[in-house]
């Protein structure tokens, strides 16, 4: 049976009736750099607003596997840091100046294809939410359900279950 982060193992053995052994293991999940070498998640952060990029901070401090490589604070600049240092995954925000997240985004893919993006924003908008999962994004998170939301997003952008918060 396979659990979200977790592989769990059931194993009978019927010489003396039924005996059934439960163990697990925390899996990692490691991307494939451009290297083609396992490593550590690679991560860019951009948003406008200081304190969310705190809060991302926060929340993926405890993650031993995932490294913040860059912040950027407007889409340009995210486009450059991530054309740059090539992190495995870019966490946008839609509204940034000078370039918004979405156009970000298509940028950010057309130079780097192999990098996943996820979207952490206000923006509730249905077609919003489409057109940013349209154009490749792997997730999107409402900043509202960021806490319980992002650590999940990011593991699934590496094992592949996509969701919208």
């Amino acid at each position: 049976m396979r659990l979200p982060g977790w592989a769990v193992n059931f194993d009978s053995s019927a010489l003396e009736g039924i005996a059934f052994t439960l163990s697990w293991t925390t899996l990692t999940f490691w991307p494939r750099c451009s290297s083609g070498v396992e490593s550590v998640i690679r991560i860019l952060v951009a948003d406008d607003f200081e304190a969310w990029r705190a809060l991302v901070r926060r929340l993926l401090q405890p993650q031993s596997d995932w490294q913040i490589v860059a912040e950027a604070s407007d889409g340009l600049e995210a486009v450059r840091k991530t054309i740059e240092l090539r992190p495995d995954l870019a966490i946008l925000d839609i509204s940034m100046p000078l370039l918004n997240g979405l156009d970000a985004c298509e940028k950010i893919l057309e130079s780097l294809p192999e990098a996943k993006v996820i979207f952490l924003s206000v923006n509730n908008y249905e077609e919003v939410m489409s057109a940013a999962l349209a154009m490749g994004a792997e997730e999107y998170v409402l900043k509202a359900n960021a806490r319980r939301d992002l650590l999940p997003a990011i593991s699934r952008c590496f094992t592949r279950a996509g969701f919208r918060s």
